[in-house]
């Protein structure tokens, strides 16, 4: 029973020392490392940080705060391994192989260097190894007499202990299983205009969007989250006067990255409203500035528009502080012969580059 009670002990120290204080309220919170799909290389704004420098953009990269928490049912193996090897190498392995697997789905959603991973585990092993001779766990237990009351007492205390830890633990656990989805979504003009919309509204609570312009229309998006087992995010489509698009949500999710990239059909008489509550907008400008009407607005994040010198087009500002760095030439006032564009920025900057 005292043996038992170390082991537990020493799993609620090592919870709370490692994936608790290390991995997130001390590294994470602070550290600054941007994620890989921050940064230039991958179309992001911030530089690449290696995991030992510290850096200042805010960036919660590393360590990898999911992955901690599948490494940490790997640490049974330190005090189960001289008595019961076979459970304590299973632990080992299932642990290593599900922090891995949690570590690799983080980082397809870019939200991961593999760095950040490997660190992760160190990290709770080191919190681990602490645990482990704080409380002389590896020390071999004396028994002796004790008053059988005091014996329960503890025994009750230890038990209500581990009723509310293991819960948290299977809870914590489910939370970090990944969802992966990805779709594509086509319509012809023809299509579109069969609806008779004069409103086009394509909203998302959260991503980095990509917007461009084609001959048909085309929303294609890559969802990467965490949540519970069988959650999941559909689009849904209401067509009508007011024809809708959005993500739907259904179970629990922790986290949701989305990538979404959209192409509208050139020259329709329909206004596009595109908008995003949380993340990146990217507008594409084609060099002939097709007569287009484009409604964007953005909650918490960047609107970056591309475009050519030579490319007329109006631009409709709100509260959005203006970076134009290039001299990219627009006009303010609206004109109906070129293509329309109105934004919409509450926390964030308006940034207008020059197109490749």
């Amino acid at each position: 029973m005292i043996g038992m009670r170390r082991w537990a002990l020493m799993m609620i120290l090592t919870i709370v020392l490692g994936p608790g204080l290390l991995v997130n309220a001390t590294f994470k919170d602070n550290w600054g490392r941007p994620r890989p799909n921050e940064i230039v290389e991958f179309g992001g704004k911030e530089k690449f940080i290696k995991p030992w420098v510290k850096g200042d953009s805010g960036g919660k990269s590393f360590p990898c705060g999911h992955a901690s928490m599948g490494f940490f049912f790997s640490i049974p193996f330190l005090f189960l391994r001289k008595k019961y090897k076979k459970l304590a190498w299973s632990l080992m392995i299932f642990g290593i192989l599900y922090g891995t697997l949690v570590g690799v789905a983080r980082m397809i959603a870019g939200g991961h260097f593999a760095s950040d991973v490997v660190w992760s585990a160190g990290l709770v092993w080191f919190a681990a190894l602490i645990a482990y001779y704080a409380l002389n766990v590896d020390k071999e237990v004396i028994y002796k007499p004790a008053d059988s009351l005091k014996q329960k007492k503890k025994a009750r205390t230890m038990t209500i202990i581990m009723g509310v830890i293991l819960p948290l633990l299977i809870i914590t656990a489910l939370l970090a299983t990944p969802y992966l989805s990805k779709k594509q979504f086509n319509w012809s003009v023809e299509e579109l205009m069969s609806i008779g919309m004069n409103y086009q509204s394509v909203d998302f609570n959260e991503g980095n969007i990509d917007i461009k312009f084609g001959n048909e229309q085309q929303i294609n998006y890559e969802v990467a989250g965490f949540g519970f087992p069988n959650s999941k995010i559909r689009a849904k489509w209401v067509e009508g006067d007011t024809t809708k698009y959005w993500l739907e949500r259904l179970g629990w999710f922790t986290e949701v990255r989305n990538q979404i990239h959209i192409i509208l059909p050139e020259n329709t008489a329909w206004i596009n409203h595109v908008s995003v509550n949380e993340g990146n907008i990217f507008v594409h400008i084609p060099e002939n500035a097709p007569l287009s009407k484009l409604k964007v607005e953005v909650g918490e994040g960047d609107l970056t528009i591309y475009a050519k010198n030579v490319t007329p087009f109006t631009l409709i500002s709100g509260e959005s502080l203006i970076k134009n760095e290039e001299g990219i030439e627009y006009l303010t006032a609206s004109v109906d012969s070129v293509f329309q564009l109105k934004v919409a920025v509450d926390e964030g900057e308006l940034i207008i580059l020059q197109a490749d």
